[in-house]
């Protein structure tokens, strides 16, 4: 009779029982540190991608899935340009890129967004400097700037040059703003917020992407920064939306963002409401 760590002989013709024959063999968890051995690009994408499914993140803050997430890495931390995997999979990493994959997935997969590593983000096709004074872009108001506010227009057809003045409200690191500024290159973007944190990264992506003439930042509460007699033809707001109770149940990668810019108050409507 077999022992409780043997496995049954070939050609024993009668199936063994399973309960004192087959031990359950562990699985070995992947190491971060481990990238620092591998060799390719390929073996730093796997590598990476099997410890995040080990780790079990949460995603959300420029990708869903593990593995895009270890591409996005892994170009980072090569110096290449995004979604350009394919060309590089089987060139050799040097040893400093491999050490940064490594700290990079350490620091991942305890919990902190990918972007705050990095330093930058990612949204609608543009560049954005990104660290903790504000939330990580993500915004799918993008995709109605760039694409559907047509028809959500009210004014049919609209005026020449509409519209003129824009408004970013709760603005952040200023992406939306950006993007409206590039989106209708004749309007006069205010770019509002109460953080000064916040508004000092904004005014940092207003000057990477060119538009100091183009977006006025504005800090107070709601509208309060704005003449009382402008004339607003579009205003876009992503304001903090997350319930009191949500708040306390959100992932490691959530509470690593400001706080305030998620809290909406009990039922998540205090902002929205005063608005």
């Amino acid at each position: 009779m077999t022992g409780p760590e043997t496995l049954p002989e070939p050609g024993d013709g009668v199936p063994p029982d399973a309960s004192n024959t087959y031990v359950r063999i562990p699985r070995p968890l992947p190491r971060a540190g481990d990238a620092r051995s591998m060799r390719s690009v390929r073996d730093l994408v796997r590598h990476a991608t099997s410890c995040l499914n080990a780790a079990s993140p949460s995603f959300g803050h420029g990708s869903d899935n593990a593995h895009d997430e270890a591409v996005a890495m892994v170009l980072w931390a090569l110096h290449l340009p995004p979604e350009t995997l394919e060309p590089y999979l089987d060139a050799c990493a040097t040893e400093r890129e491999r050490d940064t994959v490594a700290r990079l997935l350490e620091a991942r997969c305890l919990g902190c967004p990918l972007p705050y590593l990095t330093g930058e983000a990612w949204l609608g096709g543009l560049r954005f400097l990104c660290d903790p004074r504000a939330l990580v872009p993500r915004s799918p108001i993008v995709e109605v700037l760039d694409g559907s506010l047509a028809e959500w227009m009210t004014i049919s057809p609209p005026p020449d040059h509409w519209p003129r003045t824009i408004v970013d409200l709760c603005t952040g690191g200023g992406s939306l703003a950006i993007h409206a500024a590039l989106r209708y290159p004749e309007a006069c973007v205010h770019a509002l917020d109460i953080d000064t944190r916040a508004l000092s990264l904004c005014r940092e992506n207003v000057a990477l992407h060119g538009l100091e003439d183009r977006v006025v930042l504005g800090e107070g509460d709601l509208l309060a920064p704005l003449p009382p007699d402008l004339r607003i033809d579009l205003l876009v707001c992503n304001p903090p939306y997350v319930p009191a109770e949500s708040m306390s149940r959100l992932p490691a990668e959530y509470r690593a963002e400001p706080g305030h810019a998620l809290a909406g108050g009990d039922d998540g409507m205090d902002v929205i409401r005063r608005l």
